[in-house]
């Protein structure tokens, strides 16, 4: 099993928590749920768009804590 190590880089224009492991960058695009719904970001940009979810075989563990609204 793959395990992302997330580390919390701020919010992007849409004012969804962005986060980093090993220079790639997830959205959490449902931070109001329980369990996050983490996307990557589209050219790995800051404030690109979503682009793909992670697979449910990832663990997540969230270095900084988990941003929620």
């Amino acid at each position: 099993m793959k395990t992302l190590n997330l580390t919390f880089k701020g919010l992007d224009d849409w004012d969804y928590p962005v986060y980093e492991c090993k220079g790639k960058l997830y959205v959490d695009i449902d931070p109001n749920h329980s369990t996050p719904n983490l996307h990557t970001k589209s050219s790995n940009e800051f404030d690109g768009e979503a682009e793909y979810p992670i697979g449910k075989d990832v663990e997540v563990v969230f270095t900084s804590p988990r941003v929620v609204w």
